[in-house]
C-alpha cells in the first residue's frame, strides 16, 4: 500500500492467518467497521474471486456496504485466471484510469510479489498470462 501512494498510508494489520481469515469473520467485520466513514467509498476483493480469504473479505466488505449505504468496488485478482467471461456479462464494470504516476508506483508494488510469479523450484502462483491484467493503464471494478 506504500508504494501506491505518494503520501503516509496508515496500514492496520489484523494478524489473520493466510488461507484463514474465515476463521476471523468477526474480528474481521469490527475492524472494517472501525475504519469506514459514511458515504466512503470501499474498495474490496471481489467476494467471488475464487481464494477463500478474498472472498471471504468481498463478501464480509458486500455485506457492510449494503448495510451501512457505502458505495463499493471490487476488484479481481484470481478471477482474472479462472473464470468464465459469461460469468460477467450482466455485471457493471468500472473502469479507473492511471496516470504514468500511478503506473509506476503499481510497477513497484507488483515488484513485492515477486515470488507469486517466480517461486524457487516450482511453476509460477500465478500464470504469466495473468500479469498483464496488472499492467493496464486502467483498474478495472465490478460495481
Amino acid at each position: 500500500m506504500r508504494k501506491l501512494s505518494a503520501t503516509h498510508v496508515s496500514v492496520v494489520r489484523l494478524g489473520l492467518p493466510d488461507g484463514r481469515v474465515a476463521d476471523f469473520q468477526r474480528k474481521l467485520r469490527s475492524a472494517i467497521l472501525s475504519l469506514i466513514e459514511p458515504g466512503m467509498t470501499m474498495i474490496s476483493p471481489y467476494e467471488r474471486d475464487g481464494h477463500p480469504d478474498h472472498d471471504v473479505v468481498g463478501s464480509i466488505c458486500c455485506e457492510i456496504a449494503r448495510t451501512q449505504g457505502n458505495p463499493l468496488a471490487r476488484y479481481p485478482i484470481w478471477t482474472w485466471h479462472r473464470a468464465d467471461p459469461a460469468e460477467f456479462l450482466e455485471v457493471s464494470w468500472g473502469k479507473f484510469p492511471l496516470d504514468s504516476e500511478a503506473r509506476r508506483a503499481k510497477t513497484h508494488a507488483l515488484q513485492c510479489f515477486v515470488s507469486r510469479r517466480q517461486p524457487d523450484l516450482h511453476d509460477p502462483v500465478a500464470p504469466h498470462h495473468m500479469w498483464s491484467y496488472f499492467q493496464r493503464s486502467y483498474e478495472a471494478f465490478l460495481l
